[in-house]
Formats: C-alpha cells, structure tokens, sequence
C-alpha cells in the first residue's frame, strides 16, 4: 500500500493596528528567534544553538484524559556550518542534498532503511514551485513518483495556490487531489512560518505575510473546508496570535486559537 505525504499549509487574516507612541522599532523579521506554538492541546518547543540555528524541536501532545505523547526532531550541522541531516526519536533519518544554498533532494531513512525521497525546484526568486515524492515499489518499476505540490504566489512572495496530486500506477501521471487557496494578506510580519519547519525541507517559506483567508477544494473544484483568521500583533509587527474560524462543507463551523511567543 503506498503512501502519500501531503504538506498542508494553512493559516492567517487580520488588520489590527499599533499605536505610534512609545512603538518599539518595526522588526523585518530577521531577528526574530522562534520559542514555542501553541495550539488547543498541543504546543511546539524549538530550540537554537549560540549561534541562532535550530537544533531541536520538542513536540508534546496533551489528551482529554490527561495522557501525553511527547517526540523530538534533531538538526546536525556540519563544520561549515550547513544544515546536513536531521533525526527523530522515532526513528526517521532524513539527509539533504544542497543545489547552490538551495536543497534540491532529501532522503528519508527509516530506522537504517531508505523508504522514499523528494526533489525541489525554485523559481528566479529562490521560491520552491515544485515538490515531488518517489517511492522504491518494485512491483511497479523501482523509484517511480507519488505525489507532487506545486505553488503561486503574489507580488509580495505570499502563495496564493498550492496544489497537491497523486500519481497513478507506475508514476505514469500526476492527478489533482486538492488545492489551498490563500487570500486577504495583510502587511504583518507572518509568523506561522517560523514555527511552521518541514522536516524533509527546513528552509521552505511560503509566505512573508498573513493571510486572511484559506480555501480548501478538492479535485472537482468543490470548497471542502473555508478558514478565516484574524490577527493580534507584537508592537514590532509580527503576529502574536491567531483566532480561527472554520466552516465544513456540510456547513458545521468551529473555532481555535494559536499563540506563538518569540524570544525577546
């Protein structure tokens, strides 16, 4: 049985301004250093060296009955300082393969055994356009692709669609499965993307800002799930919060929150 992995990327809206007295500098972003993502029962931890990189993320799941389920993800660095490899504690190995300052490939190892690998293409602007996952299936012909994304994105760099495929028997062809559709940014610092690290491809970004909102269909071009987001923001200009507001298909809506906290 294959399987398909899927990057789902979601999120953002808001327009809450800060008053201009006693306003601290407006950050770009680059000195921020990403603490801890919290989300109803479930909170992200990272970790960075003296140097600033990321060396570990901890993540901690709390259920309803109290139990927790906790795991880790490792970041090893060479003597140049690149990003090399990564490992979890539940056994996955992923190495990477740089094109210029760009990774180009990362291959996945479980528990000593190599199970798939990915390819990414950028644009002139350095944006990843393109991710495609093969698998080793003898049955149908060895290393043959399995899924694929593909991403637009605006004038300000913030993607607007991202599409995710499957391939039929033998990689023969990519079908569409589903599309994200992301609308209404605002002008804030996005910093969902700090905490948002991907383990086959650390250094994707997606977006500079927030969007307001994210239009999920599927391959009949059918609206599967709508969020809308709204924002409150750190007096620098990056968000410090997230409220939620998802509708079903079926109509059914809900609602969440996510708070994120910086070093300061």
């Amino acid at each position: 049985m294959r399987l398909f992995r899927y990057l789902i990327f979601g999120w953002s809206i808001a327009l809450l301004s800060c008053s201009d007295e006693q306003q601290s500098p407006i950050s770009d972003g680059s000195d921020l250093i990403a603490i801890s993502y919290t989300e109803a029962g479930f909170t992200k931890t990272l970790f960075h060296d003296d140097k600033g990189r990321l060396i570990q993320i901890h993540y901690l799941t709390a259920f309803s009955n109290d139990n927790t389920l906790e795991s880790t993800h490792d970041f090893i660095y060479n003597n140049m300082g690149q990003l090399t490899e990564s490992i979890t504690d539940t056994g996955l190995r992923l190495v990477y393969t740089y094109g210029g300052n760009k990774i180009i490939r990362t291959e996945e190892y479980l528990n000593g055994e190599k199970s798939d690998f990915h390819t990414f293409s950028y644009d002139l602007q350095g944006r990843i356009v393109e991710r495609i996952t093969y698998q080793d299936i003898p049955e149908e012909g060895g290393e043959i692709p399995v899924s694929k994304e593909t991403y637009e994105y605006d004038q300000n760099d913030n993607v607007t669609l991202q599409k995710l495929y499957y391939y039929t028997s033998f990689g023969e062809e990519a079908r569409l499965l589903s599309e994200f559709e992301f609308s209404d940014y605002d002008d804030k610092i996005n910093s969902e993307e700090f905490f948002d690290v991907i383990g086959i491809n650390p250094f994707i970004r997606l977006r500079k800002n927030n969007p307001g909102v994210m239009i999920l269909k599927n391959n009949n071009g059918n609206i599967s799930i709508t969020e809308k987001y709204r924002y409150s923001y750190h007096e620098k200009g990056y968000a410090i919060r997230k409220f939620v507001d998802v509708t079903q298909y079926d109509g059914t809506t809900g609602s969440y929150e996510v708070s994120y906290i910086f070093k300061e």
